[in-house]
């Protein structure tokens, strides 16, 4: 198992670079899939940006 220590960080939103953010396809299905599992199950897994 990773020993690696997880630390949270708070992120002002309006730094978050968009240059790209128009040559995202969105996959409504996953989406869809992750909020339903996220409803159910709460939030396994630390999410790491």
């Amino acid at each position: 198992m990773d020993q690696t220590a997880a630390t949270a960080q708070t992120l002002d939103l309006h730094r978050l670079e968009l240059r790209y953010v128009e040559l995202r396809v969105p996959d409504t299905a996953a989406i869809t899939r992750l909020a339903q599992s996220i409803a159910v199950n709460g939030q396994l897994v630390p999410c790491i940006a």
